[in-house]
């Protein structure tokens, strides 16, 4: 499964959840919302999956434990570089260069 979700602030990250969640066909009346349902669809699922949180102005919403399955890829990105470094330790960053951010 892939999933798009934009992370800025005119669309919060839990409208990419619900998104998700519609996509899945998960339960619509579940007593958690969206965000734990797909979560705890994406911590369960045997099959592969990625998600990409595209644009993001604020980190700590898409990094926070909410809305983080624990398994899975994930890839996030941001044009500040303050930003970027405020991912944990265990993420890998990779800076483009300005030619590269130019063709993308």
């Amino acid at each position: 499964m892939q999933s798009f979700g934009r992370s800025r602030k005119d669309q919060p990250i839990f409208e990419s959840f619900a998104e998700i969640a519609r996509r899945l066909e998960l339960p619509k009346g579940d007593e958690n919302g969206p965000v734990q349902s797909t979560k705890n669809w994406l911590s369960k699922t045997t099959r592969s999956w990625l998600c990409i949180f595209d644009n993001v102005d604020d980190i700590r919403m898409s990094t926070e434990d909410h809305f983080l399955p624990w398994k899975g890829d994930i890839i996030i990105t941001t044009r500040y570089k303050d930003q970027a470094k405020k991912v944990s330790d265990h993420s890998h960053s990779v800076p483009l260069e300005v030619s590269a951010k130019t063709t993308l």
